[in-house]
């Protein structure tokens, strides 16, 4: 009798145990996410996967989750025991075509969650090694880090003996990690890749910058620097003449459109305009000319232009009244007029709407006018839509006056090395080396600076005149006198000049009544910025020529984001 009762009494205990682990369900849920690290900025496709892939799992039991597993096609592929449950696929391990990606969530007493997602896998590696080659160096070109990887992997795997293939995994080699390495790999004789192919010296010297602008030491940068820029200009000539021969006079708008892009990142804004106003004659596509009359107001202002320019963007600010980009490029105008506070108020509302340029000119005209926490908030509000050289550019300039300098670097090696004929973003690290460098070198360096910029481009007009600040801070009066009578033939109207010329006029107590007109003239052309009742010292002057001769990089690429953001997607397995 004892006995019976003790054997029910086990199988109640069995059953209420049997009952509460009955209830531990086991919850799982997963999504596609944009790879950490990676700049990516929406979750991929699950109909369309590609390259490498991220899976975010989520997953619950009352039981407690002991793991998470990612299974392909039902075949174990990896596991986490601790959360986050966060997965890396390699779809370049599977065959094109369907695929099922499963999340499998354990608890404590083995019960089990799952959670399946039908995918396609679309690598294409039949379009073979040179057509993702030829990718890959175009994505460098454009600064287009996410193709880069893309196509430089895809390349790879496809062989890794054949040549091409191994100099693009060799220039990604480089980006992403060591370049000393990449170069390493460019010059192994076992590789068989021609050292005095014009694309292996574009790729070694592309490395070159990244080698360069990673040296902390700014002075022990320059020999890289220079060498890389020299050459990637060379290679940039090379490119213009494909160009041409690839589209001699075209009559198809769309062509020609392209046509006009590729040469303005070029920065032959010249041969760009006129390519865009052969496209307003041969379309009537209301949405390509106001693509095209955009583009045509932006080269104009890097034509110097501004007047053009100004009557172009209001006609159609006025035409297009609800316009956010529209906005934003007439507010670019306007700051190149260095009616500041106006430019503000007309881009008020693309900046408050997260529209692209919005944001970019907004930021631009915060550093002018100092309110420089609000142009810092709009620079990361840029890099959410959009991280090319044209906001790495910006972030170089907000993260400087911001004090942050380490962050300015890598902004500015970013930015370089993604246009590294642009002047701009180089002048920008020789005025940030005087402003922000409290070391009596500060002068020496920043003329070593202007010094590489004005080899790439002798006629490059910011670099002469932070060239002339840094002699006067020197104390160099000849070439200084020399640098100012070069200014005043090619660029009259900057009141920064006017400041200068009263400094070297200052050397003569005779001639005060001309200084005080020197300044009162550079007043007249920019009384926001200039003030002055007596000549400032050139490191005063170096921090509101760093402001006032930053461009606003209205670009095609950002004005097509601006109209265009990229959608963010999450792609939730179910």
């Amino acid at each position: 009798m004892v006995q019976k009762r003790h054997i029910s009494l086990l199988s109640l205990c069995l059953l209420v145990l049997t009952a509460g682990t009955a209830h531990a369900q086991v919850n799982v849920s997963a999504k596609f996410v944009p790879r950490k690290g990676s700049k990516e900025k929406s979750a991929p496709n699950p109909a369309q996967l590609s390259d490498a892939v991220s899976l975010e799992a989520k997953a619950d039991s009352s039981a407690g989750v002991s793991r998470v597993v990612l299974e392909i096609d039902d075949q174990f592929r990896a596991e986490k025991k601790m959360p986050p449950y966060h997965f890396d696929w390699d779809t370049l391990a599977e065959r094109d075509g369907p695929h099922t990606v499963g999340i499998v969530a354990y608890n404590a007493n083995g019960q089990t969650g799952v959670k399946r997602m039908k995918v396609q896998v679309e690598n294409k590696l039949s379009l073979g090694i040179d057509y993702y080659a030829e990718q890959a160096l175009l994505a460098m070109r454009r600064g287009d880090e996410v193709t880069l990887e893309k196509s430089a992997r895809k390349a790879y795997r496809i062989s890794t003996s054949i040549p091409e293939a191994i100099r693009v995994m060799a220039l990604l080699v480089g980006l992403q990690g060591d370049p000393n390495r990449g170069i390493g790999m460019l010059e192994d004789r076992q590789s068989m890749i021609q050292a005095d192919d014009p694309v292996t010296i574009e790729i070694k010297n592309f490395l070159r910058l990244v080698r360069a602008v990673r040296n902390p030491d700014l002075i022990a940068m320059l020999p890289d620097m220079r060498a890389g820029l020299v050459s990637t200009k060379q290679r940039a000539r090379e490119l213009l003449d494909e160009i041409k021969q690839k589209t001699p006079d075209s009559s198809d708008a769309n062509a020609l459109l392209n046509r006009g892009d590729m040469l303005w990142s070029l920065h032959r804004y010249a041969e760009s305009l006129d390519s865009y106003q052969r496209v307003l004659k041969l379309t009537t596509d209301n949405k390509l000319i106001r693509r095209v009359q955009m583009r045509i107001a932006s080269t104009l202002l890097r034509l110097d232009r501004i007047k053009e320019a100004h009557n172009l963007a209001e006609q159609m600010a006025v035409l297009n009244e609800n316009d956010l980009t529209i906005k934003a490029l007439f507010g670019a105008v306007l700051y190149e007029e260095r009616k500041y506070e106006e430019a503000q108020r007309i881009v008020e509302t693309s900046a408050e709407k997260k529209n692209l340029a919005g944001l970019v000119v907004g930021a631009m005209t915060d550093l002018v006018t100092g309110a420089q926490t609000r142009a810092l908030k709009r620079t990361a509000e840029s890099f959410k839509l959009m991280e090319g050289p044209e906001n790495q550019y910006l972030a170089l300039a907000a993260f400087a006056e911001n004090g942050n300098k380490e962050y300015a670097r890598k902004a500015f090696a970013v930015s370089i090395m993604n246009s590294p004929v642009a002047g701009a973003t180089f002048a920008e690290y020789g005025f940030q080396a005087i402003v922000f460098n409290n070391s009596p070198d500060r002068f020496i360096t920043g003329l070593n600076i202007f010094d590489v910029a004005l080899s790439v481009d002798p006629d490059d007009v910011t670099a002469m005149a932070g060239r002339a600040l840094a002699l006067w801070g020197l104390g160099r009066k000849n070439g200084f006198h020399d640098y100012l009578d070069r200014l005043s033939k090619v660029d009259p109207n900057s009141p920064d000049l006017y400041v200068m010329l009263a400094a070297e006029l200052s050397r003569d107590p005779t001639k005060s009544v001309t200084v005080k007109e020197a300044l009162q003239r550079a007043n007249k052309l920019d009384p926001y910025n200039f003030r002055d009742k007596e000549v400032p010292k050139p490191e005063v002057l170096a921090a509101r020529m760093m402001r006032i001769r930053r461009i606003i990089p209205m670009s095609p690429t950002l004005l097509d984001k601006a109209d265009a953001p990229p959608p963010v997607v999450e792609s939730t397995i179910e």
